[in-house]
């Protein structure tokens, strides 16, 4: 069993129960679901170039990618309605568990001059989304330079089941992601 997924099961739950006041295990915040999400600039005017970003994504989560399309016409960026822009992997359960250790353990660590996330980059609903420009951080890709030297950027996104924003700094910070204070 994953270290991270043995820790939500056996001291989050219970621990938080006491810390947040609940009555009900059910009502702890925890991870639902993390979003990784791809884009390119070129992809309008060329559409094998979203192939190297299928291949990565795969690689990175070991799940098959789904193609991203645009929901409705925009003239200003030149987008037709139901045109494919990227491609996106949504992780859930024990693929989301290992993810999440591969990500707090081996990712965030190679980012250089990473201060921190910051609590107001969380939203209404307590997800927490950020960007990285280099795709290369992911030991699954770096020695395939070649190919993936092109990518420009992956959007993560962990959503969380919350209910009460003033849970949501708990719950993130007992998972030790690093956040900066103003």
């Amino acid at each position: 069993m994953n270290r991270l997924k043995s820790y939500t099961q056996k001291l989050y739950l219970r621990e938080s129960v006491y810390k947040i006041n609940t009555k009900n295990i059910m009502s702890v915040p925890v991870f639902s679901k993390i979003i990784l999400h791809t884009t390119l600039k070129g992809i309008l005017q060329e559409k094998k170039l979203i192939l190297p970003s299928f291949l990565a994504l795969e690689m990175i989560c070991g799940q098959k990618a789904k193609k991203t399309r645009s929901k409705k016409f925009v003239a200003g960026f030149k987008i037709r309605k139901d045109q494919l822009l990227g491609c996106k992997i949504t992780l859930r359960r024990d693929q989301m568990f290992s993810f999440f250790e591969k990500f707090l353990t081996v990712i965030l660590p190679k980012v250089r001059d990473f201060p921190g996330f910051s609590f107001h980059a969380l939203d209404k609903n307590g997800n927490l989304t950020f960007g990285f420009q280099n795709f290369l951080l992911f030991p699954e890709l770096e020695n395939h330079y070649e190919i993936f030297e092109s990518l420009n950027g992956l959007q993560i996104q962990f959503v969380t089941s919350n209910k009460n924003m003033k849970n949501v700094p708990f719950l993130f910070t007992s998972y030790q992601f690093p956040f900066f204070q103003k």
